[in-house]
């Protein structure tokens, strides 16, 4: 079991309505990117997507303004359903829906039309080139992460679906429990489509002192890290390293 610190409790763990790293962070290890970024910084490699889209393989139009992803066909929801092209457009849809308190919508206010010809490929319209569009549409350049259309498009209000405290994600770990103001577990998804980690569960606690004291350290000894990246932040012990098979 790893635990891991952070200062802030979040708002909600549905990915579209992050607004902290601490957010992003938790959602992270229950949603998975469609594509993601290489360690290094210099490669991209598809995740949900099954080819990162180029112009060279036709997933980019030559004038930069239709994106198409052709996504796994092995990849699942948490809860066994099927991962496909209908979850993307729907979040395409719940991003771009001004009823919905989304934080930011740079790009996706320039889709005109979003298409899917079949289950697993969708393609989006631009009203011009987006440079970023490939690593910031459900990639690692944003905090959006695709949402499960069977679950929520009957939902009334995204902005207080139950959704939010146990979200049913595409990632390595499945939210299991929200102990408000204390603590949020996290348990191993084993029907994961990829390499699974040995690493069973993970538990990340709300430590809002951000320079723990030696009595602090002492209190959360069992702490194994503090994450993500908070600000002057000093560990009371360094993370392990999560091994995968």
């Amino acid at each position: 079991m790893l635990r891991v610190a952070i200062t802030t409790e979040p708002n909600s763990l549905d990915p579209i309505f992050s607004l902290s790293d601490y957010e992003t962070f938790v959602a992270r290890l229950a949603f998975d990117p469609l594509v993601t970024v290489a360690a290094g910084g210099r490669t991209l490699l598809p995740r949900l997507a099954r080819v990162v889209p180029t112009q060279d393989n036709g997933g980019i139009s030559r004038d930069g303004k239709t994106i198409t992803w052709h996504l796994r066909r092995d990849a699942t929801w948490q809860d066994g359903a099927p991962f496909t092209s209908r979850d993307v457009a729907f979040t395409f849809a719940a991003i771009r829906d001004p009823k919905n308190n989304v934080a930011n919508r740079r790009g996706f206010d320039l889709i005109t039309r979003v298409r899917t010809p079949d289950r697993y490929t969708v393609a989006i319209d631009l009203r011009r080139a987006f440079s970023p569009a490939v690593t910031w549409f459900f990639g690692d350049g944003s905090p959006y992460a695709v949402l499960p259309a069977h679950l929520l498009e009957r939902e009334p209000d995204l902005n207080r679906a139950a959704f939010g405290a146990l979200p049913i994600g595409t990632g390595l770990f499945r939210v299991t429990a929200w102990a408000r103001g204390d603590h949020i577990t996290l348990q191993r998804f084993d029907g994961y489509y990829a390499k699974r980690p040995k690493l069973a569960k993970i538990v990340v606690r709300f430590v809002p002192d951000d320079r723990p004291s030696p009595t602090s350290c002492a209190r959360t000894r069992s702490i194994s890290s503090r994450s993500p990246r908070p600000p002057r932040t000093e560990p009371c012990a360094r993370s392990p390293a999560i091994a995968s098979r």
